[in-house]
């Protein structure tokens, strides 16, 4: 980027607010107006002005043919457990940060079963405006997952609330 600071003319505020509300997109855009990304497949065309063209899109009309003798589940589990094992899992400073959408669950899922004990659950909850934009998606705890409870209550989740009017952790 250092070798493209004569043809920066600015900062692009599109894409710095992506950027501070952590929703980049995969573009020709970048932080700098002036300085533009070339991504997959696109071709830079000069001429007295840049512009890229793109291929037209691939139309896929079917699914391809599952093999019969596909282990589909057992591809998918195989996968996540290498992901996991080429992380380092130390009993008191491994920590998940899991969105509490269908993939987290799934992924806490299997960290359960393949280490049973070794986690603590915990909720995050988001006070104020955040929290209407989530409204039904906070993240819950099933207590026959396998994963151990942080409180002595029924509650299998030790919640902290963070936002306006709180005060400090709260168990349930």
């Amino acid at each position: 980027m250092a070798d493209l600071r004569n043809h920066v003319t600015g900062i692009n505020p599109r894409e710095a607010a992506r950027l501070l509300i952590y929703r980049p997109r995969y573009s020709t855009d970048t932080l700098f107006r002036g300085v533009h990304r070339l991504t997959e497949r696109a071709v830079a065309h000069f001429g007295e002005h840049l512009w890229i063209s793109y291929p037209e899109p691939a139309i896929h009309s079917t699914p391809r043919e599952l093999a019969s003798d596909a282990d589909v589940l057992g591809a998918f589990v195989g996968t996540m457990d290498a992901a996991m094992d080429r992380r380092p899992w130390a009993d008191e400073t491994t920590l998940l940060h899991l969105t509490g959408g269908f993939d987290s669950g799934t992924v806490a899922t299997r960290a359960a079963e393949r280490h049973p004990g070794r986690f603590s659950t915990a909720t995050l909850l988001i006070g104020g405006r955040a929290a209407s934009s989530r409204s039904g998606a906070a993240p819950r705890c099933d207590p026959g997952c396998g994963l151990p409870k942080s409180t002595s209550s029924s509650t299998p989740c030790n919640t902290r609330h963070w936002g306006p009017g709180a005060a400090g952790s709260v168990e349930t």
